[in-house]
């Protein structure tokens, strides 16, 4: 069994999804459910627009304390980052202004060139439970 969680960064029109997933072993019988154990836990951008994710972290634990369980607790941290290059002046202060009002952090590769790095730290978090 498979869960997701979502998360929607980035200016109008330039936006990055970012999408926490956890599988797990889920053992069913009747109406008896349980989770056995997590299979994996990931989180990575999942549309197009030239995103990527670093330092990503994930942590998916038992909402009990241990396994088997009827639910489960995770997150995942991570830092978007997108280049930006315009190829006006008027662009690049629109940009500019645009991912800052995101509440992306801008770092300049070279201001003369109208390039820049927009980055935001960013944590997805999701609970689910069988019952």
């Amino acid at each position: 069994m498979t869960t997701t969680s979502d998360r929607t960064d980035g200016p109008s029109g330039t936006q990055a999804v970012t999408r926490l997933t956890v599988k797990m072993n889920v053992y069913s019988s009747g109406g008896f459910r349980q989770i056995n154990s997590i299979e994996s836990k990931t989180m990575a951008v999942v549309n197009s627009g030239g995103f990527t994710l670093e330092s990503v972290d994930t942590v998916a634990i038992s909402a009990t304390g241990s396994f088997p369980t009827t639910g489960i607790r995770a997150n995942g941290t991570g830092v978007i980052t997108k280049k930006m290059t315009y190829t006006s002046l008027w662009e690049f202060s629109a940009g500019l202004s645009a991912w800052k009002m995101a509440e992306f952090n801008i770092t300049y590769q070279d201001s003369t060139a109208k390039e820049f790095y927009a980055r935001k730290p960013i944590s997805v978090s999701l609970n689910y439970s069988l019952y």
